[in-house]
């Protein structure tokens, strides 16, 4: 496993290449170099990241195909649904509800999404 996907694996992973015998060292000459093996990891931990890991992109590779559709309900100017179509391969807006119809003709030309609708009250 390269280094990079050991690192995308966790939050809690981190790379250590050298160590120091003293907090403060006095020259950078003191370091000396660390091995994983010297490492104390959990076994059981890093092989449940492991595979969360692999089924994470197996999932994605398949709702990837074909991503899941989302509708927004409080569709504003889109700023929700712009966090769901940049955080996620996985999911589509393709339907938002909205009060104001600026907001939802704005939403509608932002988007494409292919149902917007709009009320209003009274």
């Amino acid at each position: 496993m390269s280094l990079y996907k050991w690192l995308d694996i966790s939050p809690y992973h981190f790379y250590v290449r050298y160590r120091f015998r003293k907090l403060i060292p006095e020259t950078r000459d003191e370091k000396s170099p660390v091995s994983f093996k010297d490492l104390d990891v959990c076994k059981r931990c890093t092989e449940e990241n492991i595979r969360y890991y692999y089924d994470m992109n197996e999932f994605k590779n398949k709702v990837g195909e074909k991503p899941m559709r989302v509708m927004d309900l409080f569709g504003g100017v889109g700023a929700f649904s712009l966090g769901l179509k940049e955080g996620s391969d996985c999911l589509t807006v393709t339907h938002a509800l909205e009060i104001s119809p600026s907001a939802a003709k704005t939403f509608k030309c932002v988007f494409h999404v292919f149902g917007i609708a709009w009320c209003k009250y009274g």
